[in-house]
């Protein structure tokens, strides 16, 4: 997901891979076939166009400065 982001922000980010630590689960995906059959439910986005869509909000809530950038701090 952060290289979808990266392409997103046009920008790399760096990373720091902390392999000594607990990995936790390795991958969450589901199989959304029993919702279909039972309520017929299904994904609207695909994952890319849903981080598009959580992107853009959060790059304008920061920039808008309606919030008096109370999502950013200037380090």
């Amino acid at each position: 997901m952060i290289s979808i982001i990266e392409e997103f922000a046009g920008q790399k980010l760096k990373k720091n891979y902390q392999l000594d630590k607990p990995l936790g689960v390795r991958g969450r995906s589901s199989n959304n076939d029993l919702v279909r059959k039972k309520i017929g439910w299904d994904v609207q986005f695909s994952l890319k166009a849903g981080l598009k869509l959580t992107y853009d909000w959060i790059f304008k809530q920061i920039t808008s400065g309606v919030n008096n950038n109370k999502f950013s701090r200037k380090y």
